[in-house]
């Protein structure tokens, strides 16, 4: 089973802001287990998953990215991309028994690098395992691997010339 949701978050301005409900809110219904991927379609904005327990937290590393960067002379964009890519616009998630398996203290944050206000893209996917189709996989793996060492077998086995510099020629 995949499920898949595009959901637009609304721009709060520089910073990291949570988003855990709205996810939940975009795939109410989590299987038994799984994994869920969060992805961001933004480059100036980036995904982090912190302790939602402690605002201090929050302002102390998005400050922390922040100094991380030079001072970029005429360029207002160029340093928000950069900071996307060191906390990344994605992450993945297990689920375990119908919810997503963060600690109690933990949340889902977009983090706004970029000084300017725009929606926000994130797709939410989920994937489980429907109990069905393991069955089929594993039939398909094997096949799969019978059918490989077939073709293995007649390759190792086929017509060859030894050169005399010691090299094989292929029949």
């Amino acid at each position: 089973m995949i499920v898949q949701e595009e959901i637009t978050v609304r721009p709060q301005g520089p910073g990291f802001h949570l988003i855990t409900p709205e996810i939940l809110k975009a795939v109410p219904k989590l299987p038994e287990k799984g994994f869920m991927n969060v992805f961001c379609k933004n480059t100036s904005t980036g995904l982090a998953i912190l302790d939602s327990e402690k605002t201090e937290v929050l302002k102390v590393v998005y400050g922390a990215i922040g100094k991380m960067l030079p001072t970029m002379v005429g360029s207002f964009y160029i340093p928000s991309i950069i900071e996307s890519v060191i906390t990344g616009v994605t992450l993945t998630i297990p689920i375990t028994d119908g919810r997503l398996d963060m600690s109690e203290y933990q949340d889902i944050f977009i983090a706004e690098y970029h000084k300017t206000r725009y929606l926000k893209t994130i797709v939410v996917t989920v994937y489980a395992e429907d109990d069905n189709n393991i069955e089929k996989a594993q039939e398909n793996c094997k096949s799969n691997i019978v059918s490989l060492w077939k073709k293995l077998k007649d390759y190792l086995l086929r017509p060859r010339d030894i050169l005399p510099t010691g090299q094989i020629q292929l029949a």
